[in-house]
């Protein structure tokens, strides 16, 4: 029996993109922590942390991690709200960075 490619839906594809969001601010704090001594540096770092939190990012990761299937087209909906809140314009982030490119994706998103 062939393999059958799996259908990628709005939400399927929100669902990989807030991952991906999680994946590209671990990286850029990571990254930060590394060549950052400064305490302003530090204290940057916690509010993106505190930010991607607040915003539901982290409940998305560990729905991932957990196997459970994909949230709710509402559910994601609300999240997408939430990180537009936290984190703002793709711009604001720099449209060519990791974490600028996945908001732009999960901005352009039909979850209706």
């Amino acid at each position: 029996m062939p393999d059958q490619e799996a259908k990628i839906t709005p939400q399927t594809e929100a669902f990989d993109i807030i991952c991906q969001l999680d994946r590209a601010i671990y990286s850029t704090t990571r990254h930060c922590r590394e060549i950052c001594e400064a305490p302003c540096h530090i204290n940057i770092i916690g509010l993106i942390t505190a930010a991607k939190v607040a915003s539901g990012i982290t409940e998305i990761s560990q729905w991932d991690v957990a196997g459970d299937g994909h949230p709710s087209i509402e559910y994601l909906g609300a999240i997408r709200q939430r990180i537009y809140k936290a984190f703002g314009a793709p711009g604001s982030w720099g449209y060519g960075t990791p974490i600028g490119t996945a908001l732009s994706k999960l901005y352009e998103i039909k979850l209706s």
